[in-house]
């Protein structure tokens, strides 16, 4: 490792992670994509991701502890590569439960929207985050063990070109990478949450249907949450507790959308009036 190599270090629920990037144009990139989890520490990070070549040498390589784990034959692709290896390490380092599930906030209210993978989750919350909201996860609900709180996993938001044409997002619409590509919150005008939530709403949604927005029973909200959580420590029964009891004095919504924009703005003019429950 070159001594001159820009270091990055990050913490991402707990775990401290430390990225080599020895091309200078890409580390400025991965600076600001990670800025709101950026850490100055002197500890040695538990684990290390290194990439090197670039333009001059062909193919870049992703190493992890040393290892070999990605080529790609562009920038875009190494970016979503090493997202995608990070994602994978930090939620299988949590010790709570983690929840498929795109995350926003209102005040100390998170509001958690459900999916699968592919099911539009991301491009929702970036529509949230623009119309508003702060950002929180487009990815995991992430809940702590022992106290039911939200945990914040403000991991950048990964984003198809498709979804970039949804929002708006013109230098991203006509990108020739066929995945995906990173974005911050402030890339959308929004903000980042730092702070422990109480899980304050969790919304239904199904993309393809008429707009609408209407109450769930409080009593189908947890087995949807069950049912996307990522395999984990946990059993079903440890992880169903949990989950009871973030979930208890949420509110629950069903939420039907064509538009992602129209759908968040629904959202807030909503949550924000409608009460919080007690």
């Amino acid at each position: 490792m070159s001594p001159k190599a820009p270091v990055l270090d990050v913490e991402l629920l707990g775990t401290l992670i430390r990225t080599i990037a020895h091309d200078p144009e890409l580390a400025r990139h991965l600076r600001h994509l990670l800025e709101d989890v950026r850490v100055a520490t002197n500890e040695a990070p538990g684990e290390t991701f290194e990439i090197t070549g670039g333009r001059a040498q062909g193919d870049w390589v992703l190493s992890h502890n040393e290892r070999g784990i990605l080529q790609a034959p562009s920038r875009a692709s190494l970016v979503e590569g090493f997202f995608s290896a990070l994602n994978e390490l930090v939620l299988d380092e949590f010790s709570g439960v983690a929840i498929h599930a795109g995350v926003v906030a209102r005040g100390r209210r998170a509001i958690a929207i459900p999916g699968r993978s592919g099911a539009g989750k991301s491009t929702l919350a970036a529509a949230c985050v623009a119309a508003g909201f702060a950002y929180v996860s487009d990815e995991a609900l992430c809940l702590d063990r022992d106290t039911a709180d939200v945990i914040p996993y403000p991991r950048p938001l990964m984003l198809s070109v498709a979804s970039a044409r949804v929002l708006g997002i013109g230098e991203h619409s006509s990108n020739p990478h066929p995945g995906k590509f990173a974005l911050t919150p402030a890339d959308l005008g929004g903000r980042t949450n730092s702070l422990p939530l109480h899980l304050g709403d969790v919304v239904l949604a199904t993309r393809g249907k008429a707009l609408s927005l209407e109450p769930e029973p409080p009593a189908e909200l947890i087995p949807e949450l069950l049912e996307r959580c990522f395999a984990g420590r946990d059993s079903r029964a440890a992880s169903f507790e949990l989950i009871a009891r973030a979930a208890e004095g949420s509110r629950g919504w069903r939420l039907d959308y064509i538009d992602a924009i129209d759908a968040a703005a629904l959202l807030r003019r909503t949550l924000q009036l409608s009460p919080p429950a007690s």
